[in-house]
């Protein structure tokens, strides 16, 4: 590689480029680039139950998410009661020893924690689609 990839690569570490749902209130502190990537949020339930299949059966039950996620704010915004984590397999776990009744993440998180797992499945009904971007902090004006 050429010295320019080391500046984009450092340039990167330097600004925390990170991949992020694109929300006005997000707005007010980074910007954002063009969308690249669209993705789906996926409910998961136990194995055994039968009574959940879309996020509307979920407005009396406990669902678990990512804390300020897209899926935390379309929970709020559809009245959905939800528990946040801080990390995706402590929700998983929770699901599994009934603690919570679904999880709602997005589907790299259900395919790498949960697709495996014979104890969990995803009903029929799938939630949304949601744009990404990169993102990077605002330089701070001195």
């Amino acid at each position: 590689m050429g010295n320019d990839s080391v500046d984009i690569a450092a340039w990167i570490v330097r600004h925390r480029l990170n991949g992020l749902e694109p929300t006005a209130d997000r707005a007010q502190q980074i910007l954002f680039s063009k969308p690249y990537y669209i993705f789906q949020l996926q409910l998961t339930v136990r194995s055994d139950d039968n009574q959940i299949h879309s996020l509307a059966d979920c407005r009396k039950r406990l669902v678990g998410t990512l804390s300020n996620t897209a899926a935390s704010r379309l929970m709020e915004k559809e009245g959905v009661p939800f528990r946040g984590y801080a990390e995706p397999l402590t929700a998983y776990r929770d699901l599994e020893l009934k603690r919570i009744d679904a999880v709602l993440m997005d589907v790299p998180m259900e395919i790498f924690y949960a697709r495996a797992n014979l104890r969990l499945k995803p009903p029929e009904n799938r939630s949304c689609a949601e744009p990404t971007t990169s993102a990077c902090e605002k330089e701070t004006k001195r």
